[in-house]
């Protein structure tokens, strides 16, 4: 009798035992969830925030360079308004981009190039023949401001990155372009 009381009353604990572990583990459930959720909006949220600061990092380490392209295409557009009323006479052109290209030493080369591509006006007064490039058939193709990087420019030999901008007549046709010639070294 007394080994059936005590099977009975282990029986009992054990069973109490069961049921207060599942009772707990049932109420506890939830709670494990919302820790699992938090754990991946947090996990996210780094992820976030580190992607964010390094790309603030990486805007901040190519300041320099992003405010050096921004110019030159200000600087562009402003020649480009400024060269039609020089088109057609070669050495007061040149004499205009020559003042701009000494005022701003960080261009090698500040061109008018025509849309024949036969370049008869620049800073340093060279004469250079455009029309078989494929970058010059690239550019005067759409008629709108763009750049390119050249390892080896066609005037100066050294790598540089071009800004161009589309130059209209005084009577709205589409003549040429300006180009400014920004050595990589520069950057």
């Amino acid at each position: 009798m007394k080994a059936a009381l005590r099977g009975g009353i282990l029986g009992f604990a054990d069973r109490l035992a069961v049921r207060f572990a599942v009772v707990l583990a049932a109420a506890l459930l939830p709670l494990g969830v919302l820790s699992v959720i938090q754990t991946t909006n947090l996990q996210t949220e780094a992820v976030v925030r580190s992607e964010a600061a390094l790309m603030g990092q990486t805007l901040h380490a190519a300041e320099t360079e992003l405010r050096a392209l921004r110019f030159a295409e200000g600087l562009s557009a402003g020649l480009a308004q400024t060269i039609p009323a020089y088109i057609g006479d070669s050495a007061r052109c040149a004499a205009v981009l020559d003042a701009v290209q000494k005022r701003e030493r960080i261009f090698s080369v500040v061109a008018y190039i025509p849309r024949d591509g036969k370049m008869t006006c620049s800073s340093d007064g060279r004469v250079f023949d455009f029309s078989e490039s494929v970058l010059f058939h690239e550019m005067i193709s759409k008629a709108e401001p763009g750049f390119l990087v050249n390892r080896k420019g066609p005037i100066t030999g050294r790598s540089i990155v071009g800004i161009w901008h589309p130059v209209f007549a005084e009577d709205g046709r589409f003549a040429g372009v300006i180009s400014l010639s920004l050595p990589h070294s520069e950057l």
